[in-house]
């Protein structure tokens, strides 16, 4: 309550003190005066004024509990300044004036309305202020409210996103697995042991908050590893990871679904199978993620299927403009898709 009150005194003083320069500015005053005299005055006048002003700063100050009924605080208001500023003068009278000296009370009370007059101008200009600043905050309030809001809604629709590339994946894998035991029985039992030991591994990737290239990279080998079952010769793929790029982050499941696309469209329908080379390096101040596949090349689908469609969504969710997914053609056969990822943002 108390925390602004010796700043809000100050500048009733200054004001005040600014209006009682004016009677040095009178004509004449240093022939008919002397310094002293003039200094003497002008006190006097200083004084005057400052108890106008201090009394009406205290009426209106005691009408604050009223502020959340602005029309009748400011109504109040008004009436306060006229009796502060009549009170004020009346006090500056006894003090200020010599004894004795009691001028008429038209007199008071014309200067009481004209100090009334300038003291509700130095308020309205000061509640209209006061009005703007409280808008302002307000407004910078509801935007950062907002802003909250839309990150949570990023993050969840990222998490839906998420949501969508998880049982996809491992519907495929599972499908995939199941189509090994009916061609392959007997090696049913390796193929189950090998699917248990690389969910133990993979599950928890898939739901952590946060991931890097080596953990995703460990999953996509799993993943390669369980595939390369089913495919035998007709799936072979190399691992180019720079070392320095192993302890960074990387939006989960982004890789990996590059590699699972590169398998459904690429490398199954070819009968002679092909070959993926999954490539992480820096270039500029991006993550650069290159899968390239041997297999059957583009296809009127490529690059409208779900995974597609969700890193692309996702990179932008997390990144806008910053990241890029990219599909080109690969030589001699085959496609090479291409993610970039701005260094230090990385992260989901």
């Amino acid at each position: 309550m108390y925390a602004g009150l010796p700043k809000r005194l100050a500048l009733v003083a200054g004001i005040c003190l600014v209006l009682s320069t004016q009677v040095l500015f009178q004509p004449g005053i240093l022939e008919n005066w002397s310094l002293g005299g003039v200094a003497r005055g002008w006190f006097d006048y200083f004084a005057e004024i400052l108890l106008c002003g201090a009394a009406m700063w205290a009426a209106v100050e005691s009408l604050n509990p009223l502020r959340g009924r602005p029309l009748l605080h400011r109504t109040l208001a008004l009436v306060a300044l006229v009796l502060g500023s009549f009170v004020g003068s009346c006090v500056a009278i006894v003090l200020v004036q010599p004894a004795g000296f009691y001028p008429p009370v038209s007199n008071i009370a014309g200067d009481s309305l004209r100090w009334a007059i300038f003291g509700a101008i130095v308020f309205m200009a000061h509640e209209h202020l006061l009005h703007e600043m409280r808008s302002r905050a307000a407004l910078d309030s509801a935007r950062i409210e907002r802003t909250a809001l839309d990150k949570q809604m990023l993050e969840a629709q990222l998490e839906v996103l998420q949501a969508q590339i998880e049982p996809h994946f491992l519907f495929n894998t599972l499908a995939h697995v199941k189509r090994l035991y009916e061609v392959r029985r007997e090696t049913g039992d390796e193929i189950l042991t090998s699917l248990r030991h690389y969910l133990r591994a993979a599950l928890p990737k898939m739901r952590a908050t946060g991931c890097t290239v080596a953990r995703e990279v460990e999953l996509v080998q799993a993943y390669l590893n369980i595939l390369r079952i089913r495919f035998g010769k007709r799936l072979d793929y190399t691992l180019d990871i720079d070392e320095d790029v192993r302890t960074l982050p990387l939006p989960p499941m982004i890789l990996m679904t590059l590699v699972e696309n590169a398998i459904k469209h690429g490398i199954a329908p070819r009968p002679d199978g092909g070959s993926i080379c999954i490539r992480v390096a820096t270039r500029a101040d991006c993550l650069e993620l290159e899968v390239a596949d041997t297999g059957v090349g583009f296809s009127g689908n490529l690059g409208s299927g779900v995974g597609i469609a969700n890193i692309r969504a996702r990179l932008k969710g997390l990144h806008g403009e910053r990241a890029s997914l990219a599909l080109r053609h690969n030589s001699p056969r085959g496609v090479i898709a291409c993610v970039r990822v701005p260094l230090g943002e990385a992260a989901a």
